[in-house]
């Protein structure tokens, strides 16, 4: 995420927060037998940035926010605990990654349990989504980077051959 802000002062702030490759990120990583496979950038444990936009929106906070992260979290996690309605866009990209997503645990909640997509009007609830926001409203953005959520990600990582690792340094660049 790109994120640019005029504060009340009149200064600008703009901050890259796009997600950037990982540590362990190599030239060779999407080779197989001496082929590139594109479909490893696309799914699967190496088609994954470190991500830097939770970082951005922290920086901007504490350089220019009047609320602090955890209640702008609530919102998104009241959505993920509570449900919402499936409109029709949402149920046809579903429906575009269904196979993709019934591959890993982790995606699996994102379809019903038969794994088929959810469709229009129905209630798409997210309780791991919810209790991942719960988490960041109780310890900051840290504890995505560095802390247990960091942990376990970095744990799937090695089992499953990623490149990404927990305590990952985000690098924002902003104008001087």
């Amino acid at each position: 995420c790109l994120c640019m802000v005029r504060t009340a002062d009149g200064r600008l702030l703009a901050i890259d927060g796009r997600e950037t490759a990982p540590a362990l990120a190599h030239r060779d990583m999407y080779v197989v037998a001496g082929k590139p496979d594109s479909s490893l950038s696309q799914t699967g444990p190496l088609a994954v940035g470190t991500p830097g936009a939770l970082a951005a929106y922290q920086r901007l906070l504490d350089e220019a926010g009047t609320m602090p992260l955890a209640r702008l979290l609530e919102p998104g996690r009241d959505a993920a605990r509570d449900g919402f309605p499936i409109d029709s866009n949402y149920a046809r990209r579903l429906k575009s990654v269904a196979k993709k997503l019934a591959r890993f645990e982790g995606s699996r909640g994102l379809l019903r349990e038969d794994l088929t997509p959810y469709e229009e009007g129905q209630i798409l609830v997210q309780p791991d989504l919810a209790a991942t926001y719960d988490a960041l409203i109780q310890h900051g953005a840290d504890w995505f980077y560095r802390g247990a959520f960091a942990q376990r990600v970095d744990a799937w990582m090695q089992q499953n051959g990623g490149a990404l690792r927990a305590g990952a340094e985000v690098v924002m660049t902003s104008p001087e």
